[in-house]
């Protein structure tokens, strides 16, 4: 259950809004709503049309015609959560991606930017090329996949509203791989290799993992300082999702010999090259939200402890 809040001040409710989450079916929606504190307004929207109008209001970010919910009530802040983020989905319809990563969340950040509201737009490091590591926030962007691409407008668009009379200057979170405990990825890593069973990882792609309880972290001090601009969370280090796999191997006791190095196209893990980096300069986070990079192989750990906490000596595989 999605709980809706009383007024909160850090939120800046001092003018009868509340904070929107676009998309609060996603993971860092989901987060966002659930470490709310009690006393607040934060209200969630979903896809879906079983939405009450009350805890969910029904938006599609690709629909304008959807929009009209979420213009009834006055909004402190808003975070736009919702995106086409599967890389092989924008690839296959770039089209769509463009829809609904780029030109619905300009549109709606625009309106409610008129409205009073400050904004947060979540982008990624895939508006790099990921070609040279540690891209500052004024690094010129450069994407070379259709989600980097529809991301790279959303920002631009976004954060022009700063210079347009009557508007509520936005900001932007750029973010890494976010990963959660229990995640799919590295659950099933978890329970093949407690069956003796091989995973595959790819050794071409990057990994700078960020724990969504710490992008919560940051978006709730951007919010409550009204950081205008971009801001990139960082990790204190990328590592390859074969380094990523080879941890999570000896965490569990499981031999290497059973993590089985991949290129990522040639696999079918993506079907566009991955950017050879994907870490990005977190000073700016570090600096003005006291928000600081993690090891890794921490964040990692954080998000299986839960099941290496149930494996016992009998059940790990033979060496």
């Amino acid at each position: 259950m999605t709980p809706v809040f009383q007024d909160r001040p850090d939120l800046g409710n001092d003018r009868g809004g509340a904070c929107l989450v676009v998309g609060g079916d996603s993971m860092i929606g989901r987060a966002f709503v659930e470490a709310a504190d009690a006393g607040s307004v934060v209200v969630a929207t979903t896809r879906r049309h079983d939405a009450d109008g009350k805890r969910r209001l029904h938006l599609d970010l690709g629909d304008s015609a959807t929009w009209s919910s979420v213009f009834a009530r006055p909004w402190t802040a808003a975070v736009l959560c919702a995106a086409m983020a599967r890389l092989d989905a924008c690839h296959a319809d770039p089209d769509a991606a463009m829809r609904i990563n780029a030109h619905g969340p300009a549109a709606l950040a625009k309106a409610l930017a008129a409205r009073g509201c400050y904004v947060v737009l979540l982008s990624t490091n895939q508006v790099f090329d990921g070609s040279k590591p540690l891209p500052s926030p004024d690094t010129p962007v450069s994407p070379t996949t259709a989600y980097g691409r529809s991301k790279a407008i959303a920002e631009r668009s976004v954060l022009a509203l700063a210079g347009q009379p009557g508007m509520v200057a936005p900001g932007v979170l750029r973010l890494s791989k976010v990963v959660e405990p229990g995640m799919a990825l590295l659950t099933g890593w978890v329970e093949r290799l407690r069956r003796g069973e091989t995973i595959a990882a790819a050794r071409d792609m990057s990994l700078a993992p960020l724990p969504v309880a710490q992008v919560v972290q940051a978006l709730r001090a951007m919010i409550e300082r009204r950081t205008t601009g971009i801001v990139q969370l960082a990790s204190s280090a990328e590592i390859s999702y074969v380094d990523a796999a080879g941890h999570i191997a000896r965490r569990v006791g499981a031999p290497p010999h059973l993590v089985q190095a991949m290129d990522s196209v040639a696999a079918g893990f993506l079907k566009e090259p991955p950017p050879l980096h994907t870490l990005m300069d977190g000073r700016r986070a570090a600096a003005e939200l006291d928000v600081h990079p993690l090891d890794p192989l921490e964040t990692l750990d954080g998000c299986i402890a839960s099941l290496l906490t149930f494996l016992s000596a009998d059940e790990r595989p033979a060496r």
